[in-house]
């Protein structure tokens, strides 16, 4: 784990975490993403069984990652199967009274516990998701600009947009190719 993924990880724990425990907008729980078999019995399982439940427009709320629209974009031959809540117009079925059922358990998808920050050290980018509210607070600035200063593309997946920070202050602009 490199400095800024530590940096990362430390506000995640330190500032991100109470915060969405006490009042959480829930975006993480809508978002479609791939799953491992163990990880998707873990979340649509009942007495060890799986199923297949649908949302409110009769969606389904899974599906093989092979049906997803852009495929595998983890690129991971154990995710084998891909959550469809943004189709659906529905929450993880883990989503329970406001919080994650799964929180504390340690085969909750990686990307949940990830969810809005992202980094990746070897291609020196961090990605967040704007469309969580807790990423556009002060400090989140703070770790921006620190991942800036040292040499990481920032990048807002939700506006696509890159950020850049100036005066202190954060801007977004389109992204560049590099």
């Amino acid at each position: 784990m490199d400095e800024i993924e530590k940096i990362i990880s430390l506000w995640k724990s330190n500032i991100l975490n109470p915060s969405c425990l006490k009042s959480c907008d829930h975006l993480c729980c809508s978002k479609d993403f791939s799953l491992t078999e163990e990880q998707a019995r873990l979340i649509f399982s009942i007495d060890g069984k799986m199923y297949f439940p649908s949302g409110k427009n009769g969606q389904p709320l899974l599906g093989n990652n092979d049906d997803a629209q852009d495929g595998n974009p983890e690129g991971d031959q154990d995710m084998i199967f891909r959550t469809r809540f943004s189709i659906a117009e529905e929450y993880c079925p883990m989503h329970k009274e406001g919080r994650c059922g799964i929180y504390d358990n340690p085969l909750r998808p990686k990307i949940c516990s990830d969810f809005p920050v992202f980094a990746d050290a070897g291609i020196r980018l961090v990605v967040y998701d704007s469309s969580c509210s807790r990423t556009e607070r002060g400090s989140a600035l703070a770790v921006f600009s620190e991942a800036i200063r040292q040499g990481y593309r920032v990048i807002d997946c939700a506006e696509d947009m890159e950020i850049t920070i100036k005066d202190g202050r954060m801007h977004k602009g389109i992204i560049e190719k590099k």
